[in-house]
């Protein structure tokens, strides 16, 4: 057996406009994955690709995760090659991490459009294995021309970092993957949907009753806890949220609503859920709360602290 150098490669969609040339370096986002230029060796590959080619030529940035695997020959160009699936689709969920915490410095066009596995062979050329369309996050329209600095970048490290480390079965690993969900769904009832999950999961009390009027309260608090008048505002937001959520649950048609005040409400509830998820992330002791038994009481203390 020898072992060969894999790289799992997400391009990003060339409609993200670097236009301050913050990214004219590697950035290492943690958990192995580094946004940085496009790999040279993907422009031999425009016959693979199809009608996908002619934008991949304006690409010029990528997520890239490289990894080792041992095969018992070299792969060849006109043979089936044997790919080391577990490793590529733990490849993959470190990019969709990845992107999630950049999204969540940040929220822009920062996206994948195209992605592919390849090989290094002993001549030291690259041998793709296969392209694929991921998942791709779609921006909220507000953030279509959002670009990002390196302190952004420095944030979604570290954020990175925290959701990397969380435990499969917590509920702030389920606002996580129920964030990811909403972000590949267009602007619809469905997205709001999952975000509201990811509130829920975040700050959704363990006893249905009062939900409306505790759940609005606790985000209010735990967003603003030294400015009971900004809470305040927040917890009105959110219990006009929570209503039109409820209508979107339960299948109820939103005619009455203008398509400026849906914008502002799905822009309103992402970043509720942003600023939640950042501030969390961002805190080992929040994370232990969140992630352990004691969410439920921390969450009630909100109100009684000074």
């Amino acid at each position: 057996m020898t072992t060969y150098t894999w790289q799992t490669v997400a391009v990003v969609d060339p409609e993200y406009m670097d236009r301050g040339q913050h990214i004219q370096e590697a950035i290492d986002l943690g958990n192995g994955v580094i946004l940085g230029s496009i790999p040279s060796c993907i422009m031999h590959f425009g016959h693979l690709i199809g009608e996908k080619y002619l934008a991949l030529r304006k690409a010029t940035l990528a997520f890239v995760v490289e990894y080792t695997a041992e095969m018992s020959a070299e792969p060849k160009p006109d043979e089936r090659i044997r790919e080391p699936l577990e490793k590529q689709d733990e490849a993959l969920n470190r990019i969709k991490n990845a992107n999630l915490a950049v999204w969540l410095a940040h929220p822009s066009r920062l996206g994948c459009f195209l992605a592919f596995h390849a090989v290094q062979i002993s001549d030291g050329s690259w041998l793709p294995t296969r392209f694929f369309t991921p998942q791709s996050f779609i921006s909220n329209v507000r953030d279509l021309d959002a670009e990002l600095t390196l302190n952004d970048f420095g944030l979604a490290h570290k954020l990175n970092a925290a959701i990397g480390d969380l435990s499969p079965d917590s509920s702030l690993t389920m606002a996580t993957h129920a964030v990811v969900t909403a972000l590949t769904v267009p602007f619809s009832p469905a997205r709001l949907a999952f975000f509201w999950i990811a509130l829920e999961a975040l700050f959704g009390p363990d006893d249905p009753r009062e939900i409306t009027y505790r759940i609005s309260q606790r985000i209010g608090l735990f967003l603003c806890p030294t400015d009971r008048a900004r809470a305040k505002q927040i917890y009105e937001k959110v219990k006009k949220g929570y209503r039109l959520r409820s209508k979107v649950m339960h299948g109820l048609r939103l005619a009455k609503i203008s398509s400026e005040q849906w914008e502002e409400l799905m822009h309103e509830t992402e970043n509720l859920v942003r600023d939640g998820l950042v501030q969390i992330l961002s805190d080992p002791d929040l994370i232990e709360v969140f992630t352990g038994d004691q969410r439920e009481i921390y969450l009630d203390g909100l109100a009684f602290a000074t």
